[in-house]
């Protein structure tokens, strides 16, 4: 059974300007001892572009489009195609929560573009079809939001393993729940019991859905607290083959002096 040290649980506030320096307290463990770091609260303002340079190519087969990277509204980024698209004798129209796009001539969107999701394109070639102008209805629903904010911090290891299959770095993904222009607010605690020991700072990198680093500034809250693991035989051995960077990503939840200990998904070592 896990237990929590007696000594009081530190409470460590990061932002943009403080990230990355010296902790201003000692986080030396005792025999047996382990850090039980807690997210206890993440804020932001939400002033995250929804076109970035990771997601603003529209390439029809005679030519392409580069979209300017800001937050547009649906019919924002209605207008501006159709200012651009007028040269070509293409119209672009936006009703039922879909882009559609209409001519006199034939034409092709390719599959190399990388506003698919923004506009709702599908994985493949689309070639406007003739009724009685030549239209091209996007397949989805158009998706200009940004969905996540992803926390990293590289002097922890962990493996984040997304619902697309792919391995990455992130810490956690806190949901963006807000207009922009609002606060993203996330208060729901996740904790994470660290092997690493000699823990003396934290870095924190913001990334949005797309993998572009966020640079705005932010409140992120953390609780250190300390935990007694007695040792079992039969994990002794893996254990020193474990990297003192890992991070158990177990969680803990602490009611009157009981410990219960929760696994979480989407998390694999």
């Amino acid at each position: 059974m896990n237990i929590y040290s007696n000594r009081p649980a530190t409470y460590l506030n990061i932002n943009k300007n403080s990230s990355g320096k010296p902790f201003t307290f000692n986080t030396n463990l005792k025999p047996l001892e382990k850090i039980n770091m807690s997210i206890v609260k993440f804020r932001m303002n939400h002033l995250i572009n929804n076109i970035t340079e990771e997601n603003n190519q529209l390439n029809f087969s005679t030519f392409s489009i580069t979209i300017p990277p800001k937050f547009y509204t649906a019919f924002e980024l209605r207008d501006y195609l159709n200012n651009v698209l007028s040269p070509h004798s293409i119209v672009c129209v936006f009703e039922d929560y879909r882009f559609k796009f209409v001519s006199i001539n034939i034409f092709t969107i390719l599959s190399t573009s990388t506003c698919k999701r923004v506009l709702g394109l599908g994985d493949y070639n689309q070639t406007a079809t003739l009724y009685p102008a030549y239209t091209l209805i996007c397949p989805k629903k158009a998706d200009l939001n940004q969905h996540y904010v992803r926390i990293l911090a590289p002097e922890l290891s962990s493996d984040w393993l997304s619902s697309t299959r792919n391995r990455d770095k992130t810490l956690i993904e806190i949901p963006i729940n807000c207009l922009y222009g609002e606060v993203i607010y996330y208060d729901t605690e996740l904790s994470f019991l660290l092997h690493k020991t000699n823990l003396r700072a934290l870095t924190i990198i913001l990334q949005d859905d797309y993998g572009n680093v966020i640079e705005d500034d932010y409140d992120l809250t953390l609780k250190f607290e300390y935990v007694f693991l007695p040792q079992d035989p039969e994990i002794v051995v893996e254990d020193e083959k474990k990297d003192d960077d890992d991070v158990d990503l177990s969680k803990f939840e602490h009611y009157d002096g009981n410990v219960k200990v929760k696994s979480i998904g989407g998390f694999a070592i």
